[in-house]
Formats: structure tokens, C-alpha cells, sequence
């Protein structure tokens, strides 16, 4: 055994070093077939040592020069599995088939901590703080990071992207979205203005590689939008998704999904605003265009259809067919998440009635709400006051003042904190 070994270990030696020197001296085809041999040789090394690992990733990378990428992506993964059952997942080894992996699909990366961290590092000092390759590892690491690591790390990212939009120009044409990629995992850990950012820092190299009206701007513009209105900048969001519109419409078409998406998020950012007559053909359009599994966006939706048909002098069955929606949301709901901002719905559905002095029908309207909220928090609690002092505000309206009074003695009895007595006054 130990001498099959040491012929095998020259002969694989013999044509990985001839390999190696084939791919230096840019004679891919000769590299490809003397590494395809020294993979050969390696398989049948009983010996557990780095031969394997070694071509596959030498292998890899010549599949690379050549653009057959599916099949470098394939050797960096059998030198990632060789390296990591042989040395563990953080030799240096391990990590730096990890990087290979990662650089072509960041969706694949490790979930280890160390792994991912020890990853940008090596990209970091393999391609330095200005690359796209430190971007695309830090973004992956991001989670990992301590308080100070972060701000070193948000500081060097965009010393990064504002250098290849300046002096280090020539280079954006070979880089991938990173800044992208870095504003997502931001948001993910709850950064939203951050993100936008960062995320603003893409459309400007989507702007300049591809131009103000490409279909890659408009992309980009309308990520922006969305972390706009995740961050409550919903001003910001409402023109950024209309100038997306217009673009994607012109690029892809107006029944792309990326318009209707973008078609659902300026009416979510209208409706923030309370825009509601503006808003009120995009959220007609956006409804059509939500699935049922779209839970939130569907009840951001139908929460603003139903408060401006309740300003506007909606129908009683355009009413209804709203309210019967976010009941059977209500219904199959467990999370109470989805139930506050449904009651926050309804309350300001019933405060549009009032306001249009649609009195009778903002008292009906507030006995459904009051039914479902007693249900739902039980009867003590504050929601429920605040309903009942919002009844009290009706029966006053209507001049029925003992309803008035009652609602108004049960409401402070259930609360008698500051925000309900001023309401009270």
C-alpha cells in the first residue's frame, strides 16, 4: 500500500506541476488535460493528504479562465467537501475553496460563523479593501459581526463603491451588484435607512454601466423604493416606484411581474401617506394583482381600499366586500402582528366615516369592531376603551347623549391612562 502510494503521489505530482505551469504559460487546454490526470492520480491516493483538494481547485480555476463555469463551480464544491473532511471547515484549505464557491454563488455560503468570517478575511487580503469580492464576503459575514467590526466594515464598503464611481471608474464594468447585495443584509438585520443607502449606491453604478433608463436601473430604483417604505420614508418610496414604472414598463413591458410589483409597493407608499384618492386606482389595480399567501401586502392593501371608500362615499357593498376580506384575514390569522395592524385598519376606516359625518354607519361599523376586539383581547382590555370611546364620539354626533355617557363611563373605566382621558376631554 505505502508503495502504490508513493507512485501514485509522483505520477499525480508529475502532472499537477505540469498543469500548473501549462495554466501559468496560458495553455488552458494542455492545463485542463494534465490536471484531469492528476485528479485521476489523486483518487486513488489512499493517503489523506491535500492532493485532491488541490487539483480540483487548480482545476477549477482553469474551467474558470475558460468560461465553463458550471464546471468550476463543481470543482470548488469537491474541494470544499475534500478540504472540510479531511482538515475541518476552517483550515485555511477549506476556506479558501469556500471563497471560490462564494464568489460565483453567495447563496450557497457556509452558515458557520467561523467559516464565514475567516472567508472575508481571506478575501480581503487575497483582493483587497477596495474589491468586490470584500463586499460580497462582508455582506455574507454581516450577522457575525461585532458593533465596532460593522462600522469599520459599513465604512470600507463605501470607500469601495464611492471609489468605483470616482477615480477607480474602469473597474465597474467587471463588478457584480454587491452594493446590492450589502444593502440587503443590512435590511435583514433591520438597518432599513442604512440599506437604502447602500442600495442607492447601486443605482448610481446601475446608472453609469448601464444607463439613467436601463432595464438594471430600474431594478435598482425600485429595490430603493422598498426599503424606503420598509424604513417609513414613504415620500421617497411613492417617486422612486413611479419613476420604476415608467422605465420597466417601457423595458419589460406593464403586465411584468417586476410592474406589478412595483405597481402594489407605490400604492402601499400612497396609502402610508394617506394619498388615498391618489392612491385609490393603484391600490384597485394592486389588489388584482395580490395572491392570497401575500399576506401583509394584501391587508396594507384592503386596510386603505376600505378607509377611502369611507371618505370617498364608498357603496355599502364596496364597503362590505372590504370588510368581509379583512374579517376572513382576521379569521385565519394566529399572529397578533397581522391582527393589530387590521384593528389599526378598521379604526381608521370608522375615524373617515366620522370625519365624512356618516355617523350612523361609523356607530354600526364600531359595534362589528367592538364585537371581534372583545373576542380577540378580551373585554378589559385598553383596545376595547378605545373602541367604546370612539362610540362615545359617535352617539354625540347623533345627539344621543346617555349612549354618549355610558360609552364614555365604560371607556374610562377600562382605561384611565393619559392617552384616553385627553381623548375623553
Amino acid at each position: 500500500m505505502a508503495l502504490n502510494n508513493f507512485i501514485g503521489k509522483r505520477k499525480w505530482k508529475a502532472q499537477f506541476e505540469a498543469g500548473r505551469d501549462a495554466m501559468a504559460a496560458g495553455n488552458f487546454q494542455q492545463a485542463e488535460q494534465n490536471l484531469q490526470q492528476a485528479l485521476e492520480h489523486a483518487v486513488n491516493i489512499s493517503e489523506r493528504d491535500s492532493s485532491y483538494g488541490d487539483t480540483a481547485l487548480l482545476l477549477g480555476q482553469v474551467y474558470r479562465r475558460t468560461e465553463r463555469l458550471s464546471e468550476a463551480d463543481d470543482m470548488s464544491k469537491k474541494a470544499f467537501e475534500y478540504y472540510k473532511s479531511v482538515f475541518g471547515p476552517t483550515d485555511p484549505r477549506t476556506i479558501q475553496a469556500h471563497l471560490a464557491i462564494v464568489l460565483s454563488h453567495p447563496e450557497e455560503s457556509q452558515q458557520d460563523v467561523d467559516v464565514i468570517k475567516a472567508t472575508h478575511e481571506l478575501a480581503r487580503s487575497q483582493f483587497g479593501d477596495g474589491s468586490w469580492q470584500m463586499i460580497r464576503t462582508a455582506a455574507l459575514a454581516l450577522p457575525s459581526f461585532s458593533s465596532k467590526e460593522r462600522e469599520k466594515v459599513l465604512a470600507d464598503v463605501q470607500k469601495a463603491c464611492q471609489s468605483v464611481l470616482g477615480e477607480e471608474r474602469m473597474k465597474l464594468a467587471t463588478w457584480p451588484g454587491v452594493a446590492e447585495e450589502f444593502a440587503m443584509a443590512l435590511s435583514d438585520q433591520g438597518y432599513r435607512e442604512l440599506a437604502a443607502k447602500f442600495m442607492g449606491l447601486q443605482l448610481r453604478m446601475n446608472e453609469e454601466r448601464f444607463g439613467a433608463k436601463s432595464q438594471e436601473a430600474a431594478l435598482a430604483r425600485l429595490n430603493l423604493g422598498e426599503l424606503f417604505l420598509q424604513a417609513g420614508m414613504a415620500h421617497k418610496a411613492e417617486i422612486a416606484f413611479s419613476r420604476s414604472i415608467e422605465q420597466l414598463k417601457l423595458k419589460i413591458g406593464p403586465r411584468s411581474p417586476e410592474v406589478q410589483r412595483a405597481t402594489v409597493s407605490l400604492a402601499r407608499a400612497l396609502a402610508q401617506q394617506k394619498k388615498l384618492d391618489k392612491a385609490a386606482p393603484h391600490l384597485t389595480e394592486a389588489l388584482s394583482l395580490l395572491s392570497s399567501t401575500q399576506i401583509t401586502e394584501r391587508l396594507d392593501v384592503l386596510a386603505a381600499l376600505l378607509e377611502q371608500k369611507c371618505l370617498a362615499a364608498g357603496t355599502d357593498s364596496e364597503r362590505g366586500a372590504l370588510w368581509q376580506e379583512l374579517e376572513s384575514l382576521w379569521e385565519r390569522s394566529n399572529d397578533v402582528g397581522i391582527k393589530e395592524r387590521i384593528f389599526a385598519g378598521l379604526m381608521a376606516a370608522q375615524n373617515r366615516l366620522q370625519q365624512a359625518w356618516e355617523l350612523s354607519s361609523a356607530d354600526r361599523f364600531l359595534h362589528a369592531v367592538l364585537a371581534r376586539v372583545r373576542q380577540w383581547r378580551g373585554p378589559h382590555h385598553p383596545d376595547v376603551a378605545l373602541v367604546m370611546m370612539e362610540l362615545c364620539s359617535c352617539a354625540v354626533g347623533l345627539g344621543d347623549n346617555t349612549k354618549a355617557e355610558s360609552f364614555l363611563e365604560q371607556s374610562l373605566a377600562l382605561d384611565e391612562g393619559v392617552d384616553n382621558v385627553l381623548r375623553a376631554a
